[in-house]
C-alpha cells in the first residue's frame, strides 16, 4: 500500500476501480491507502525486494485459483529455487528454475501430494532462469509456450479403449491420451466429464459423468460403458422429464426479488466471430441451441411465480439475432462498440415477454476476426452454463455452414424436472426432520460471537489485526490438502 500527500484522491470518472484501489487508510482519519497489489519485503541491508502479486487470480474450469498458493507449493521442493504459474489457454503452466536436474513429470507429482487437482500444473517447463522486466519483476510475456499435454499411459488394446482414448483427448485438448491416464489428472473437471458423455453418446456409446468420476481412465469405462440402445423412456412416460411446460421458482429465483424480471439481471460473452460468418449460419445455429435449451424459450410470469417454456421453433430467432457493421473500425474503438452493443442487447431483454437472449454479431469483414457478444438473462443461464451453450453453438454454426442441419444432444435432466425434485427433495421426511435446526438458528437475536465477547467497534479495528497459525501433522495436512479435496472435487482456502 502507498500513502501520503501525494497520493491521488482517486481515478477521474472510474469509481468502482476508485473504490477497489484507493482504500481508507487505517493509521490517518479521512486519508487514503493506494493498494498496488504488490507484495514486497524488506531485507536486513535496507532493499525492498519483490515477492510476487497479491491479486493473482485467476479463474480455470469454474475454480477460482490463488496462483501464488501453487507457486508456494512448488518453492517448497528442496530442489527448485524459483517457481511462477500463468494460466495459459485455460490450463495452468508451471515454469521453474531448478538446482539440479528435475523431471518435470516428477515436479506435477510433487505437486499432486500437496494440492487438489484442479489446481495441479497442466504443465511444468524448467528453465536456466526465469526472464524479468527492467523493474526486476517476472516478464510473464516473455515465458516460452509450454510443450502440449499428452498422456503417458499404455496404448489401447480394445476398439472400446481406443474410442474412448480418442474422446478423452479431444475433450481435453491434447495430442494423446492413454488407456490408464487419468481425466482429471489431465486437466479434466465436472463439466468436461458432462461434454465426455455427450461425446460419447455421439460415438454411440452411454456413459454417465458419474462414471467418469469413478472409473476416471480409458481403460475403466471401457469396462463399464454400454453400447447406445436408444433406452429412453416413450414419450409421455414421464411428462416432468420434458423441458416443455410450467416451472415453480426455485429457492435462488425467489431470492432475487423484484430484480427477477429486470433486463439488468444478465449475463454476457463476447468472443472471435470467423470472418467466414454470415446471418443466415449464426441465425440457424442458435435456433438450435435455443430448441436444445429449453430455458432459453422460457416467458417468465412474475405475478404467479412461475416460468412458462413453450414448444422447441415457437420463438422468433431472427428478432433475437443481430448484425453491427464494423468494418474498418480499429480495435480500440471496437472494444467501446462491443461494449455499448453488449449493454444494449441487455436492455433489449424482457423475461416477460419470453426475450431470455440476445446475439450480437459485430462482422469486421471478410479479412478480419469480428465478435460475437451473447447476452442471457440470469433467470436461463449461470457461469457454468456458458461451458456448455458455447461449445453447442459453434457445433450448431458449424452444421449449418457446411450444409447440414443442426443436431444438438438433448439435455439429460430438463430444468423443469430438477426445479420439480427439487421442490420434492425440500418437503421430504429427512429434510423436515432439519427444520427445527435451522428455525432456531434463524431465530437468533443476534449472529453467534466469532470470539468470547462481541465485537467493539472501537477496539476491534484493522489496526489490531494479527494472525494467528497452528500446525498439524504431515498427515493430516496431506489429507485435507489433497485426498479430501480430490474426492469431494473442491479447493482449499484459508
Amino acid at each position: 500500500y502507498l500513502a501520503g500527500p501525494g497520493l491521488a484522491r482517486g481515478y477521474l470518472g472510474r469509481r468502482e476501480l476508485t473504490a477497489e484501489r484507493f482504500v481508507a487508510c487505517p493509521y490517518a482519519g479521512g486519508a487514503r491507502m493506494y493498494r498496488t497489489g504488490d507484495l514486497a519485503q524488506w531485507s536486513p541491508d535496507g532493499l525492498l525486494h519483490f515477492r510476487g502479486r497479491a491479486d493473482e487470480q485467476v479463474k480455470i474450469r469454474g475454480f477460482r485459483i490463488e496462483l501464488g498458493e501453487i507457486e508456494a507449493v512448488l518453492t517448497s521442493h528442496p530442489d527448485i529455487a524459483q517457481a511462477t504459474v500463468i494460466a495459459r489457454d485455460d490450463r495452468l503452466a508451471a515454469y521453474t528454475v531448478c538446482a539440479i536436474a528435475l523431471d518435470p513429470a516428477a515436479i506435477r507429482e510433487f505437486a499432486a501430494t500437496r494440492l487438489p487437482d484442479h489446481m495441479v500444473p497442466a504443465t511444468v517447463t524448467t528453465l536456466d532462469k526465469l526472464p524479468l522486466t527492467p523493474n526486476g519483476k517476472i516478464d510473464k510475456a516473455a515465458l516460452p509456450t509450454p510443450e502440449t499435454v499428452t498422456g503417458h499411459g499404455r496404448a489401447p488394446s480394445t476398439p472400446v479403449e481406443e474410442i474412448l482414448c480418442a474422446l478423452f483427448a479431444d475433450v481435453l485438448g491434447i495430442d494423446h491420451v492413454g488407456a490408464d491416464d487419468s481425466f482429471f489428472e489431465l486437466g479434466g473437471d465436472s463439466i468436461m466429464s458432462m461434454q465426455l458423455a455427450s461425446q460419447a453418446r455421439r460415438a454411440g456409446w452411454v456413459l454417465s459423468p458419474r462414471q467418469v468420476f469413478e472409473e476416471r481412465t480409458p481403460a475403466g469405462l471401457a469396462r463399464v460403458v454400454e453400447p447406445d440402445g436408444s433406452t429412453e423412456p416413450a414419450a409421455g412416460t414421464m411428462p416432468e422429464a420434458n423441458g416443455v411446460g410450467e416451472i415453480p421458482f426455485t429457492p435462488v429465483m425467489w431470492s432475487l426479488g423484484e430484480s427477477v424480471a429486470g433486463a439488468g439481471s444478465a449475463q454476457r460473452m463476447v468472443f472471435g466471430a470467423p470472418p467466414t460468418l454470415d446471418l443466415q449460419t449464426l441465425t440457424a445455429g442458435f435456433a438450435a441451441v435455443l430448441d436444445a435449451h429449453d430455458m432459453l424459450r422460457a416467458r417468465l410470469v412474475a405475478a404467479e411465480s412461475k416460468l412458462v417454456v413453450p414448444e422447441p421453433g415457437s420463438t422468433d430467432v431472427s428478432a433475437l439475432v443481430s448484425r453491427v457493421d464494423v468494418t474498418g473500425v480499429e480495435d480500440p474503438e471496437l472494444g467501446g462498440l462491443v461494449r455499448s452493443e453488449a449493454q444494449a442487447a441487455v436492455g433489449r431483454l424482457d423475461p416477460g415477454a419470453g426475450v431470455m437472449a440476445q446475439v450480437v454479431w459485430l462482422d469486421a469483414g471478410p479479412e478480419r476476426v469480428g465478435r460475437l457478444v451473447v447476452v442471457v438473462h440470469h433467470l436461463a443461464v449461470d457461469g457454468v452454463s456458458w461451458r456448455i451453450l458455447l461449445p453447442d453453438l459453434r457445433a450448431a454454426c458449424e452444421a449449418a455452414a457446411g450444409g447440414r442441419q443442426p443436431a444438438l444432444d438433448p439435455v439429460g435432466t430438463s430444468f423443469r424436472r430438477w426445479s420439480r425434485l427439487l421442490a420434492a427433495e425440500a418437503v421430504s421426511e429427512h429434510r423436515v426432520e432439519e427444520l427445527p435446526v435451522w428455525q432456531e438458528l434463524l431465530s437468533a437475536d443476534q449472529e453467534p460471537p466469532l470470539g468470547q465477547r462481541p465485537l467493539d467497534p472501537v477496539r476491534d479495528t484493522v489496526a489490531d489485526l494479527r494472525r494467528e497459525e497452528w500446525g498439524v501433522p504431515a498427515a493430516v495436512a496431506e489429507t485435507l490438502v489433497s485426498r479430501t479435496a480430490a474426492v469431494f472435487h473442491c479447493g482449499v482456502h484459508e
